[in-house]
């Protein structure tokens, strides 16, 4: 099944969010990675993937790109700079907006935003752990796959982000893919 681009979805590079928008996103965003990286952190409170604060932050560095259906935010990716290597991570589609194509649009304008600027290569990390059953995250991975994202290497998770060694209750790596645009 090939899914078409959802017209009316709006696709927004240094998003004027409102403290609203802010809000929606940092719930939405942490919501789901607790959810979908289930037994990997705590669920007291002491773990966010994201917050308001952060996403300003994304946002006036260009980094954060958000999807809107009207003026609701539905959908998030993150796109960044280390060591010369472009990634893209954060990449959400709230609940109710899933299985419409916008992922794949996220995923697309930013390809077409690094070609553009002579980019060559993009990265993402996927997060997984050895020791729980994650099916979400194997699917995500054959999808990425399907679109043209290749293994390359895996790393520990705590040599990128050490600071969060202490609160994970698994140990984790990092599977990097990586496409050529």
């Amino acid at each position: 099944m090939h899914l078409q681009p959802n017209k009316n979805i709006r696709i927004e590079r240094y998003a004027d969010l409102s403290k609203s928008d802010l809000n929606i996103i940092s719930q939405q965003v942490n919501e789901i990675y607790l959810d979908e990286e289930k037994g990997i952190w705590p669920t007291d409170g002491k773990y966010e993937r994201t917050n308001p604060e952060n996403l300003i932050q994304s946002a006036k560095s260009g980094e954060l790109i958000v999807a809107f259906d009207g003026n609701q935010p539905v959908a998030t990716i993150k796109v960044y700079n280390i060591d010369s290597k472009w990634y893209f991570g954060m990449l959400t589609t709230f609940y109710g907006h899933r299985k419409k194509g916008i992922a794949k649009q996220l995923i697309n304008y930013v390809e077409t935003f690094l070609k553009n600027n002579k980019v060559n290569k993009l990265h993402i990390e996927l997060l997984f752990s050895p020791t729980l059953e994650m099916p979400h995250k194997h699917s995500l991975k054959k999808w990425y796959e399907d679109l043209g994202y290749e293994y390359l290497k895996t790393i520990k998770f705590t040599d990128v982000n050490p600071e969060k060694e202490t609160i994970m209750r698994h140990n984790c790596v990092f599977e990097i893919l990586r496409k050529d645009l």
